[in-house]
C-alpha cells in the first residue's frame, strides 16, 4: 500500500495538449466518450456514454450528484481600478450548510480563492442590478485559509446571497479550458440532471 506521505504530486503531472481537450460539451450529450475498465479481463476500451448500460449489472448502484453549478466566480476592482477576481468555494459563517448558506440575507462569510490578493488593502464595493434595482455588496478579504481567504459579504436589501451572486456572478470553467464564460454556460456547464444550486464546478465524470 502506497502511505500518503510518499505519495508525489509531480508524478501526476502530464501533458494535455489543447486538441484533446473539450471546450463546449457535446450537442448530443449521451455521445460523449466513456472509459470502460474491464476488471475481470484487465482491459480497458473506449465507448459511448449512451452505451452505458451495457455495463452495468441489475445489482449495481448509480448515485448523481445533482447539484448545479452557481455564478461563484465575481469580479470586481478596487479603487485603483486593479482587477479581482473572488472565487466562492463554500461556506462558512452563518452556517455551512449549502441550502441554508444561500438563502442567507444581508451578510455571510465564505471561503474563497482570491485572484490578485496582494492588490485587496480595504474593502470593496460593487454594485448589482437586480429586478428589486441597484444593490450594493461590500467584500472585505479576512484572515488567509491555506490557499483561500475567508470574505465576509455585506448587502442591505431583502435578496439572498444567491439571487445576487446569479445576478452578478460568472460561471467557473476549469482552468485548462481557455476561454471567458458565455450566456450558454449557463445551461450548456452543467450536468444534464443538473437540478439544486451549489456546486462551483461541474462534476467533470457527468458532464
Amino acid at each position: 500500500m502506497i502511505q500518503q506521505k510518499n505519495i508525489r504530486i509531480e508524478d501526476f503531472n502530464y501533458d494535455l495538449p489543447n486538441e484533446r481537450i473539450a471546450f463546449f460539451p457535446k450537442e448530443d450529450r449521451d455521445s460523449s466518450q466513456l472509459l470502460v475498465y474491464n476488471r475481470a479481463q484487465k482491459q480497458i476500451t473506449d465507448s459511448e456514454f449512451h452505451r452505458l448500460p451495457d455495463f452495468l449489472s441489475k445489482d449495481m448502484m448509480l448515485v448523481f450528484n445533482d447539484s448545479r453549478v452557481i455564478h461563484a466566480r465575481l469580479l470586481v476592482h478596487n479603487a485603483t481600478g486593479a482587477a479581482i477576481e473572488i472565487f466562492c468555494l463554500e461556506p462558512v459563517q452563518p452556517t455551512t450548510e449549502l441550502t441554508q448558506a444561500l438563502a442567507q440575507t444581508g451578510k455571510v462569510t465564505w471561503k474563497c480563492f482570491v485572484g490578485n490578493a496582494k492588490r485587496w488593502k480595504s474593502p470593496l464595493t460593487f454594485e448589482v442590478q437586480t429586478a428589486q434595482g441597484t444593490i450594493p455588496i461590500s467584500a472585505t478579504k479576512g484572515e488567509q485559509v491555506e490557499n483561500a481567504f475567508l470574505v465576509d459579504f455585506q448587502w442591505n436589501a431583502d435578496i439572498t446571497f444567491a439571487e445576487w451572486v446569479e445576478a452578478y456572478g460568472k460561471t467557473p470553467l476549469p482552468p485548462y479550458i481557455k476561454r471567458q464564460s458565455e450566456k450558454s454556460d449557463e445551461t450548456r456547464y452543467q450536468t444534464v440532471y443538473a437540478h439544486y444550486d451549489g456546486s462551483v464546478a461541474a462534476p467533470t465524470a457527468g458532464l
